[in-house]
């Protein structure tokens, strides 16, 4: 069980999660405070998925090409996956935040 663990957290593949997985977490904090005060919405990442599908999809592709790059360059390592994961999932905030103000 330990070498299995030791496997999963020396993968740059599940540092690349854990990245976006952080930046979501973060994102979902600051979706329960601005909504807190309307007492609509509950502590769900479920809630979150259905009002922002696009941004999620792009994050995840978004990190999976960032992934892809670090390989291709050779500079692939878990900081740089945990990183693109990181980053990907900022990324497609921006982006996302600026489609809806375009609208």
């Amino acid at each position: 069980m330990e070498a299995v663990i030791n496997d999963l957290l020396t993968n740059p593949l599940t540092m690349l999660l854990f990245g976006m997985a952080t930046h979501f977490l973060k994102k979902l904090v600051q979706f329960r405070v601005d909504h807190q005060s309307e007492g609509k919405y509950v502590f769900c990442p479920t809630v979150y998925f259905r009002m922002y599908p696009y941004q999620t999809l792009l994050s995840l592709v978004g990190g999976l090409a960032g992934y892809a790059a670090l390989i291709a360059s050779g500079e692939l390592s878990l900081i740089s996956a945990y990183t693109v994961g990181y980053m990907a999932d900022s990324a497609a905030d921006v982006i996302g935040g600026r489609s809806m103000k375009s609208t």
